[in-house]
């Protein structure tokens, strides 16, 4: 995942990721368990900026949430900011319906049909 800021983005990484950098850290749950999140304590956000989270892939969308979460905590950018865009939503599990139940705004390229 990235959160796009122009000129940069930002990266957020896996729990399983190591580095120098102190990080903000949002855990959550998958359909097989639970992992984490991280993003850089330093990164340049603002509650006023508009922050794009590009997903590859949106089941139940508890990855593109936890990132959405984290910089809506950490750096007071309102979910009303936060677009969630995911090249590929699989319908049946909802996770589109979730993530603009949490107030954050939800895109996708394409939606798997059944």
């Amino acid at each position: 995942l990235m959160i796009r800021r122009p000129p940069r983005s930002t990266p957020l990484y896996s729990a399983a990721a190591s580095d120098v950098y102190k990080r903000q850290i949002e855990d959550y749950e998958l359909e097989y368990g639970s992992t984490s999140i991280e993003l850089h304590r330093d990164s340049v956000l603002s509650k006023t900026d508009k922050v794009v989270i590009i997903d590859d892939l949106v089941a139940t969308g508890g990855t593109a949430m936890a990132a959405a979460n984290l910089v809506s905590k950490n750096f007071d950018v309102p979910g009303e900011n936060v677009l969630i865009f995911a090249v590929i939503d699989i319908g049946e599990c909802d996770g589109g319906k979730t993530i603009e139940s949490q107030g954050y705004k939800y895109q996708a390229l394409f939606h798997s049909i059944v």
